[in-house]
């Protein structure tokens, strides 16, 4: 995993989501909007990559606080309501519980993405 904007700033010509961004900087616009809302790391998966210079998903890495990580899912919700079936997340991402007991529920929320289920990472990808 590299960092996503060190990625965008390193890479000759690179592009995230092409469908999504028109450019480079439109990306690191949405990703510096991601850091805001309290986003621990956003991360380009180098298996991902397309090209070496194309990608069209990156990992958020989730933080404890519950506020946060709400607001990051409403971004992530956003996202999925503006482009529906072409935009989604890994349902394989890794789950668990982070350091704050205020996240634990008995709710089940199954493989629904758009829930937090106390999961590390959430996955934006626009296909």
């Amino acid at each position: 995993m590299i960092e996503a904007l060190h990625w965008l700033k390193s890479t000759p010509e690179a592009l995230i989501a092409e469908n999504r961004f028109g450019s480079a900087d439109e990306a690191a616009l949405f990703i510096t909007r991601l850091y805001e809302a309290g986003a621990l790391e956003v991360s380009i998966d180098e298996e991902k990559l397309i090209r070496d210079n194309y990608v069209d998903s990156f990992v958020v890495t989730l933080p404890a606080d519950r506020g946060m990580r709400e607001a990051l899912f409403d971004i992530y919700r956003e996202e999925q309501e503006e482009f529906g079936e072409v935009f989604g997340g890994d349902p394989d991402e890794e789950e668990s519980v982070p350091d704050e007991d205020e996240l634990s529920d008995d709710e089940d929320f199954g493989d629904d993405m758009l829930q937090d289920r106390a999961q590390l990472t959430l996955t934006f990808a626009w296909e």
